[in-house]
């Protein structure tokens, strides 16, 4: 790990004019061109379908740099809004635009690995991976035509992150404790720097 920085800002570069970053041959590179690309992105948005705990879910999910992220299912809608409040409603019927605040300590808000739908967005994710990796987690890589697969094991989980190439985002990410896969998210229609408002999480 810990690559220079001049190797950073010149990946974030890169994605940032749209030219093609170096070719990923280790893990450790794969990690700092995901660095890189967090760091370029303003805001996003994109559509998740999960299944945890034998759980199925769909959602379209929102970020804007730095903290606001929403998140649109059929049963409701969640956001950050632009002063700090985490609110929620329903999203459509006759009451779907009254929202309520929620406390960020409502378990309803966790995912099965305890972490808060708030820290859920890209830039948090690639942070996760990199303390994961720093703290002893064994990074390892494959390469197809139009993905990275990255692989971290501590311990008895294993995390897998499979990254498109063209966008560096993830396709598909999945947990497994002890050989067996325990939740898997695929990811389809991102859109990078798409210009979402503020105003948009406010509700």
């Amino acid at each position: 790990m810990g690559q220079p920085a001049y190797w950073l800002l010149a990946i974030a570069g890169l994605v940032l004019t749209g030219r093609a970053a170096p070719e990923v041959r280790d893990a450790a590179t794969l990690v700092a061109q995901l660095q890189a690309s967090a760091a370029a992105l303003q805001d996003y948005e994109v559509t998740g379908e999960g299944i945890s705990d034998g759980k199925h879910s769909h959602y379209r999910f929102f970020y804007k740099r730095p903290d606001l992220v929403r998140i649109d299912t059929k049963d409701g809608e969640v956001s950050v809004q632009p002063n700090g409040e985490i609110r929620g409603r329903l999203g459509h019927g006759p009451f779907g635009l009254i929202s309520r605040k929620l406390s960020r300590n409502d378990r309803r808000l966790h995912d099965a690995e305890g972490i808060p739908f708030w820290e859920s967005h890209f830039p948090a994710s690639v942070g996760r991976i990199e303390a994961l990796i720093k703290n002893g987690g064994t990074p390892s890589m494959t390469s197809g035509p139009e993905t990275y697969t990255l692989t971290v094991r501590s311990g008895d989980t294993t995390l897998t992150f499979v990254i498109d190439r063209a966008t560096m985002f993830f396709r598909e990410n999945s947990r497994s404790v002890n050989g067996k896969q325990v939740d898997l998210t695929r990811y389809s229609n991102y859109r990078p720097n798409s210009g979402l408002k503020a105003s948009f999480f406010k509700f």
